[in-house]
């Protein structure tokens, strides 16, 4: 019989120059795990490590997956780049690379009832598991608050790529069962990817656009979302490697108000931003590319006519790895970067100042542990300044959101019973507050020890 011609699919650069060590340490990352999509028309899938050419280099590898998986990231038709009119198609000879999967309900209790059932109606089920579905983040509870932030992340790419974004949204919860209740806006790279989405609208009526009434204001200010996942595609060349990240290098400030759409590709600039849309059953889903961050907007009121409601200012909060997750307010400040709103509040701290402070954590300096984290002594500016730091535990029930409030909270609230706070720290992934010392001691030092003499 004669054998049926293989022709091998073109080679897909995925590392190069890749160093372990470098990428760890510059991302804070105990281990990396990788994970491509590639198309293989074979029978046979030919993975490659070669050293480079330095004397001392070497390849390594601690593990390898290979799984079949469904054609969920194709779209014949086509998916649109914001801004412009020409779709971009993603086929059999696009290669993906997953850059990020967070859990974007990190720190904060789920909300979701049990007893939820999920109906992916059209979709398929393995789109995404169903605590995805039954999980969310939203700004929040309080209509006045919400009014002046916005949901933002805000996430690190390698420049001269193209990325592939896809949202997750479900309403689970009680209070948002009608169109119209919960409206907003999302934003990439500071355009517009999908102006008055309305989970509910998009949900129930397929392929149908939803134009929102003008006349009559959403019920809630504010804005949902239950996954992100962010997918770097392939180069012209065919490529995925990218440069090694750079230990020390400060993140970027973006200034969402000046930055401008540009048609040039650099990280600077963040061109080349692709944007289309899928929706199906009670659960939606949303395929957007080449973001560096999201913003979910809430709908301002219907009378509002600001023409200019973009986010003057950002806070950046680390959240996974080197993405970065903030509430930002809106402020009217207009012309040069706006400094973040708790940048004016308090000082920022950088994470080699905390450690210089503590020791570098030293469990000497342990003053306390909660729930929230630990608490050590610390000085800061050269020794002269005694100080409490309290370092929040990442599995703990306090998110971004309640460490900006106590951020915000305890800046305005002054009494000489009370710590007074200092300062913050929110690199790489860290939730930090510095507050004045005890030096009287804590409350129940003098409630339970005798020997304190008494509070002045």
């Amino acid at each position: 019989m004669q054998p049926t011609p293989c022709f091998p699919s073109p080679a897909v650069p995925l590392l190069r120059n890749f160093s372990a060590a470098q990428t760890s340490e510059a991302l804070n990352y105990a281990f990396i795990i990788k994970e491509y999509s590639i198309n293989v028309d074979g029978e046979f899938l030919n993975l490659t490590f070669s050293p480079s050419s330095s004397p001392n280099a070497y390849a390594f590898v601690n593990g390898i997956e290979v799984l079949s998986m469904p054609d969920i990231y194709s779209n014949l038709d086509g998916v649109l780049v914001v801004g412009q009119q020409a779709p971009f198609t993603i086929d059999n000879s696009t290669a993906l690379e997953n850059v990020y999967r967070p859990n974007v309900v990190f720190g904060v209790p789920a909300s979701a009832d049990p007893n939820v059932t999920v109906d992916y109606w059209t979709m398929p089920t393995y789109i995404a598991p169903t605590n995805v579905y039954t999980t969310a983040r939203s700004i929040g509870p309080d209509a006045r608050i919400n009014e002046n932030y916005n949901l933002t992340w805000l996430f690190s790419i390698d420049s001269g790529f193209s990325y592939l974004v896809r949202l997750h949204f479900c309403e689970f919860t009680d209070n948002v069962t009608k169109i119209n209740q919960r409206v907003f806006d999302v934003f990439l790279n500071n355009q517009t990817a999908e102006q008055g989405a309305d989970v509910i609208g998009m949900a129930e009526q397929v392929d149908v656009p939803i134009i929102p009434d003008k006349t009559n204001k959403p019920q809630y200010y504010d804005a949902i979302l239950n996954g992100v996942e962010i997918f770097k595609i392939n180069d012209p060349n065919n490529n995925l490697a990218g440069p090694n990240p750079s230990p020390g290098s400060e993140q970027e400030t973006v200034d969402p108000s000046s930055a401008q759409p540009s048609n040039t590709g650099s990280l600077k600039n963040r061109t080349g931003i692709i944007a289309g849309g899928v929706g199906g059953g009670v659960v939606m889903l949303l395929v957007i590319g080449f973001c560096v961050f999201v913003v979910l907007r809430r709908r301002r009121h219907g009378n509002d006519t600001s023409t200019n409601d973009d986010p003057s200012g950002w806070l950046p909060l680390s959240l996974y790895g080197n993405s970065h997750s903030a509430g930002s307010a809106n402020m009217t400040t207009t012309g040069s970067i706006a400094f973040s709103l708790l940048s004016n509040l308090c000082r920022h701290f950088s994470l080699a100042e905390i450690k210089a402070a503590t020791n570098n954590f030293d469990d000497a300096l342990l003053l306390g542990l909660g729930g929230f984290g630990k608490v050590y002594k610390g000085k800061i500016d050269g020794g002269m300044t005694k100080v409490g730091i309290k370092r929040g535990n990442p599995l703990s029930d306090q998110g971004v959101y309640e460490f900006q409030t106590e951020i915000e909270m305890f800046s305005k609230l002054l009494h000489r019973h009370l710590v007074s706070l200092i300062g913050y720290c929110e690199e790489k992934g860290e939730m930090i507050v510095v507050y004045d010392s005890m030096a009287y001691g804590t409350l129940r030092e003098h409630l339970y020890k005798t020997q304190k003499p008494p509070l002045p």
